[in-house]
């Protein structure tokens, strides 16, 4: 803005001197999120540098906005011409406050519909604050984010108008600032909520549209996809399913030829059998167990991405898994060093069938050092299922489900603190190792397999040359390494496999029939039997839904009614798209709870803070 006003006109120097310090307070607060930013998303994915640019041109747009604001607030009379215009300004610069202080609390956005429940509390909510905000710098945001809409309103509401050839020459910067965002590259980064301005964050989402009845009734009158039956094995080996925290593609030499990070494994898979195409058909933890252990899609549902309540309708298998092993004489156990009651896991394992499950928690563990999740190393974990296994006395075949946890983003090294992603990844490496080879010298490969698979790619930026190597699968790519049983062919399995695929091949392998439909595909079929369909709940664009098959991609966007195909739709495109939309609707919306459930570990007691004589 230009200092020029008319002359001797003193309330136009005052707002000209008003409007700066809310400019200067607005860029105050991008700056500070970009480095929330930094801190926390960059540190967590291993990528430093790499989000703070893409923060502060998304700012950019909310910053030029309140200084067009500015500028119209010249434009009116009277008072309440200009308090008009005060009122938008004000609640944008309120809400890029309030998203940074939530964020510097909770790392956690702000999201409006969350912010609305807390309301009518918020002088318990300033409490929790002020105690968290009570230190410098953090008393510079707070005193930042209060002056921010202050100076916003008494800039709108002051007098004075500069000429209008210095308003004219003001609007052409207020109006090219939001183009050098422009410049700045988007990350290969699948949490586009770290970088992306208040109001990116807070746009409807078509993910959360609601269905109306007379779409869901057509669906529900829609032909189902087909399905195929195939004869099974009956050969019912033990298995073991290990799921590798984060372990990518990337990762592996064998697999992609960018990092060296698992040598031994991918030294296992040169001697076994391995899918050099896998996808994963999720891209964070609760969705790689919903598609491992549960065998389906994990499609968002309605609220999904602003609630804790991740297992919430996925409580029953594909093909009702579980039962049918309980009838083919299997044991079915899970084992994992995180807490089980987080994100309800102890409820999921439960509901799903499994006869035993397992975490952190158990007195097992004594008193060993707790990391992530409040899990004991990966070490102690491995240690517990082999202590199990030599220690087991039943005689019939068990299917046991393990997760790892300590190759967790920012990736610990165990028993150093330091953050190095591959040393990391070769620490858990080696445990691998050390694992296949006691189940070994006890003979469990005779008529054992033991699966190595991460749960997800890693949800990191990518790496160079991942996209060059894998294209528009590359956030999908995760090792897929089998071993065993004694006798089995040690060669690479081709075509394109799915997390989706393993549960319906178990079932072949065991039973004497198996059922599936397009999405599934047979692992261990001779020959292997890749899905007609693939997919990959994305990351990156949290109402879309990757899908792969012989066409090329397609992307299944979920918006409600509008629910449709866009690129190349995939075989059985109808089918699917009224199969998958009632999976959503019969799962139902979950609870908004994730800035409820922050604040509570901060100790905030919403109830008791509804009821203060309690």
């Amino acid at each position: 803005m230009s200092p020029s006003t008319r002359t001797g006109n003193r309330p136009a120097r005052l707002w000209f001197a008003l409007g700066a310090l809310t400019l200067l307070c607005a860029a105050g607060l991008a700056g500070w999120r970009a480095l929330l930013v930094e801190r926390s998303y960059a540190e967590y994915s291993a990528c430093s540098g790499c989000l703070h640019m893409a923060s502060l041109a998304h700012d950019l747009a909310p910053i030029s906005l309140v200084a067009l604001l500015l500028l119209a607030s010249r434009l009116p009379r009277s008072r309440a011409g200009r308090a008009l215009i005060a009122l938008p300004t004000v609640l944008l610069l309120a809400a890029m406050a309030i998203d940074t202080v939530v964020f510097r609390l909770l790392y956690q956005r702000m999201y409006l519909q969350e912010v609305l429940r807390f309301a009518g509390e918020s002088k318990h909510s300033w409490t929790v604050a002020a105690d968290l905000l009570g230190q410098w710098p953090d008393a510079a945001l707070l005193l930042l984010a209060v002056l921010a809409p202050v100076a916003a309103l008494l800039a709108c509401l002051v007098g004075g108008r500069p000429s209008n050839r210095m308003l004219a020459s003001a609007l052409a910067p207020a109006l090219a600032l939001p183009l050098l965002g422009f410049a700045v590259p988007e990350p290969d980064y699948v949490l586009g909520e770290s970088w992306q301005n208040v109001l990116e964050v807070n746009r409807p989402a078509p993910l959360d549209r609601p269905y109306s009845a007379d779409q869901v009734a057509a669906w529900r009158n829609a032909p189902a996809l087909p399905s195929t039956c195939l004869q099974g094995q009956q050969q019912r080996p033990d298995v073991i399913v290990l799921l590798v925290e984060s372990l990518s593609a990337y990762h592996s030499h064998l697999h992609a030829g960018i990092m060296d990070a698992t040598p031994q494994l991918d030294e296992l898979a040169r001697a076994n059998r391995y899918v050099p195409a896998f996808i994963a058909n999720g891209f964070h933890s609760d969705g790689g167990l919903i598609s491992v252990f549960n065998g389906r899609v994990p499609i968002p549902a309605i609220n999904r991405m602003s609630s804790i309540d991740a297992f919430v309708g996925f409580e029953n298998a594909a093909d009702d898994y579980y039962a049918r092993m309980r009838g083919l004489g299997y044991e079915t156990l899970f084992f994992t060093g995180g807490e089980l009651g987080f994100l309800g896991k102890d409820r999921w394992s439960s509901a799903l069938g499994f006869d035993y499950a397992e975490g952190g928690e158990s007195p097992v563990y004594g008193d060993l050092p707790r990391g992530q999740f409040g899990a004991p190393e990966d070490a102690a974990l491995l240690r517990r299922v082999l202590d199990w296994h030599a220690a087991r006395q039943d005689s019939r075949p068990f299917f046991a489900g393990i997760l790892t946890v300590h190759t967790h983003p920012p990736f610990v090294v165990p028993g150093t603190g330091t953050l190095d992603e591959e040393r990391a990844f070769r620490h858990v490496d080696a445990l691998i190792k050390q694992f296949h080879d006691t189940l070994a010298e006890r003979g469990f490969f005779r008529h054992g397999m033991l699966i190595v698979s991460g749960d997800h790619r890693s949800m990191t930026p990518l790496k160079p040359g991942e996209r060059a190597r894998f294209g528009d699968t590359a956030f999908a790519r995760v090792p897929m390494v089998i071993i065993g049983p004694e006798g089995s062919p040690a060669a690479p399995i081709e075509g394109r496999f799915q997390h989706t695929d393993l549960l319906p091949s178990i079932l072949q392998l065991a039973d004497s029939e198996v059922c599936i439909s397009p999405t599934q595909g047979l692992l261990f079929a001779q020959p292997p039997q890749p899905a007609e369909v693939t997919a990959h709940a994305s990351g990156l664009n949290r109402e879309q839904v990757q899908v792969f098959s012989a066409r090329g991609q397609g992307r299944l966007v979920l918006d409600g009614d509008d629910t449709r195909w866009e690129d190349v739709p995939p075989p059985y495109a109808d089918e699917l798209l009224a199969a998958w939309s009632l999976d959503r609707i019969d799962r139902g919306p979950v609870r908004a709870n994730r800035l409820e459930y922050l604040w509570g570990l901060l100790g905030y007691d919403r109830e008791r803070a509804a009821d203060p004589q309690d």
